[in-house]
């Protein structure tokens, strides 16, 4: 009965801060993935696309994720473009997340109420609301949410006497998901050693049965099939255009330790979040040490040590006196610490990824924070001597905790469900930054607000009059007030800077639709077609022309 009462109330906590309302909008990435993707929008498509990048023809992202794309493409066949579906089911998975976060707490050892307190945090971390509320999160939300399943199966199996065969092929079933869902998730083997080791498999004392090692087989033949797969698809590893592809090893170690210092900030004090432009223009690419990489290194080495030091004294043989209930946290800690770093290593740039910092990264490795973050709260509470203080406290702190970050989660869930609501946002943090104020005036022409797009446009083009993108914009503002010679004049020298440019010429085609003329807006779509077959807005004009 308790734990159908925990269940409800972390419902009520993950759904009532993000389920989406009737006006909820597509933003940033959600035009790329969603808007634009052709190859939602029919059966034979979606089915092409799972042996595609993601989305198909943009393989410069290094992204191979079918299972995300199924997602959306599952969602276009219920929900059509009404974006309100897209973020209800976010809202959904994340729900579901928040339960398995609860569950594998329980499997870890926690108490009940300290994993219903870890359970709970995590649902209310502002933190989360880019996975969440930007529709671009989606795979973030499926990754996290298989390689939970991963965790508590694969724990089951270590708990069987025999081994847990069946239950060990499901857990790399789930991490085969996971992986075609995110990238990230191919840590999981790692994580399964560190959860092996926490429970004592490799102690001389252990149960006999499956040795420890062949206990990941199963995972290291879906890490396989995924790379296999992956290879297939794919000819590149990382994106063409990660901030740190070529950089020297000095330069690439600063930038990670001010990576880690802004991502520790994020899990402990998120009062300022924003799109991945403000954390581009805070660190940067430093060339040499500077108070926040010393910082972030000095922090991950402190945190490191702490864990190779529980993991030195878990592998020990159980004292006589040592009672179980330390065991039982510092294999909790150690399966979080697992977590923490191993979801963190693949986007803190030992490998290249496609952005400096984003806050969507740190959905995953969230999960080992808030259950280390409660086991820590568990020991400095222990030192009180009355064990009902103690609860109170415990219960005060929690629910303030979670109360706040409820609050601060609902206005940043507002503005990513609203393209306007961000961007204007991100404009107060970032009021010189080009990128911003560009994507402001789109999100203004988007709900036909011409003066507030003209307005954010002669900013953008004062700071920076080159930009395609801020060009391109104008010639849809443009167009929107009927100056079509002028819209025109912009297209075509675009498409002369760069004729494979299908977006382009699909605005050229627009021009030429409203002067009535069918056929050149036909010719200008079949050449934005034969560059990006994929583009649902060329397909869309093209369908009705005659």
């Amino acid at each position: 009965m308790r734990r159908a009462a925990a269940a409800l109330l972390l419902l009520v906590a993950s759904l009532g801060v993000h389920w989406p309302p009737a006006d909820a909008g597509f933003a940033y990435d959600d035009v790329d993935f969603i808007v634009t993707n052709a190859s939602l929008r029919s059966p034979d498509a979606a089915l092409r696309a799972l042996v595609a990048p993601f989305p198909p023809q943009q393989p410069e992202r290094a992204l191979y994720r079918p299972l995300t794309h199924l997602s959306y493409a599952l969602d276009y066949a219920l929900f059509g473009d009404r974006a309100r579906g897209y973020h209800a089911t976010n809202a959904i998975l994340y729900a579901a997340g928040v339960l398995l976060v609860h569950r594998l707490a329980l499997a870890w050892g926690l108490a009940p109420g300290a994993a219903f307190a870890a359970a709970l945090l995590f649902a209310a971390h502002p933190v989360h609301c880019e996975a969440v509320d930007a529709l671009a999160g989606r795979s973030e939300l499926l990754g996290l949410l298989f390689s939970l399943c991963a965790l508590l199966l694969f724990r089951r199996a270590t708990r069987a006497p025999s081994g847990g065969t069946p239950a060990l092929w499901a857990a790399a079933a789930a991490q085969l998901l996971a992986c075609l869902a995110k990238e990230s998730a191919a840590v999981l083997p790692g994580v399964f050693a560190v959860q092996l080791a926490a429970f004592g498999a490799f102690r001389a004392d252990a149960p006999r049965g499956l040795r420890p090692l062949a206990r990941l087989g199963p995972s290291l033949c879906a890490l396989a099939v995924w790379l296999a797969l992956r290879t297939l698809v794919l000819d590149r590893f990382s994106p063409l255009d990660a901030p740190l592809a070529g950089s020297a090893l000095a330069t690439r170690l600063w930038t990670m330790g001010s990576v880690f210092f802004v991502y520790a900030r994020l899990l402990v004090f998120p009062d300022r979040l924003q799109p991945d432009f403000y954390y581009q223009a805070l660190i940067g690419i430093p060339q040499r040490a500077t108070p926040a990489a010393l910082l972030g290194w000095a922090l991950a080495a402190a945190l490191l040590a702490l864990a190779v030091r529980l993991a030195i004294r878990q592998l020990r043989p159980a004292a006589a006196a040592e009672p179980a209930s330390l065991r039982s946290q510092r294999a909790a800690a150690l399966c979080a610490f697992a977590v923490f770093f191993g979801f963190l290593l693949p986007v803190s740039h030992v490998v290249d990824i496609g952005v400096l910092v984003g806050e969507r990264l740190l959905f995953a490795p969230s999960v080992g924070f808030v259950i280390l973050a409660v086991l820590a709260g568990e020991s400095a509470l222990s030192r009180v001597p009355a064990p009902a203080l103690r609860r109170v406290v415990a219960v005060v702190l929690v629910a303030a905790l979670a109360a706040a970050g409820a609050v601060r989660s609902h206005a940043r869930a507002a503005e990513w469900r609203d393209p306007t609501l961000l961007w204007l946002s991100a404009s107060r943090a970032l009021p010189d930054d080009p990128r911003v104020a560009s994507n402001l005036a789109t999100a203004y022409l988007e709900r036909g607000d011409l003066a507030g797009a003209e307005t954010a446009l002669a900013h953008a083009r004062a700071l920076d009059p080159g930009s395609r993108a801020v060009r391109g914009n104008l010639g849809l503002l443009r167009l929107a007030q009927g100056r079509l010679d002028e819209a025109a004049a912009i297209f075509a020298a675009l498409v002369a800077a760069e004729p494979r440019d299908a977006r382009s010429w699909t605005h050229l085609a627009q021009v030429e639709l409203q002067r009535e003329r069918p056929e050149a807006a036909r010719a200008d779509l079949e050449r934005a077609l034969a560059i990006d077959p994929n583009f649902e807005p060329a397909r869309a004009l093209l369908a009705p022309a005659p």
